[in-house]
């Protein structure tokens, strides 16, 4: 997962992750989010603190 660097609700997401499903997640803090997103094809106007790719697939945000 990709997130803005120290952002505290990401953890949450990522032990939440772990716990429902299973699967270790891997945190990045990114400061350069935006190109980031950009190149997974997440549009600025869906843009949140953190997107995450899960096989082969972008999630971004809360989902």
């Amino acid at each position: 997962m990709h997130r803005d660097p120290g952002c505290p609700c990401c953890e949450k997401w990522a032990q939440q992750v772990k716990a429902q499903f299973g699967r270790a997640v891997r945190v990045v803090d990114d400061a350069n989010r935006p190109a980031f997103m950009k190149a997974r094809g997440v549009p600025a106007d869906l843009a949140s603190c953190h997107t995450a790719i899960i096989d082969g697939m972008t999630f971004e945000g809360h989902v």
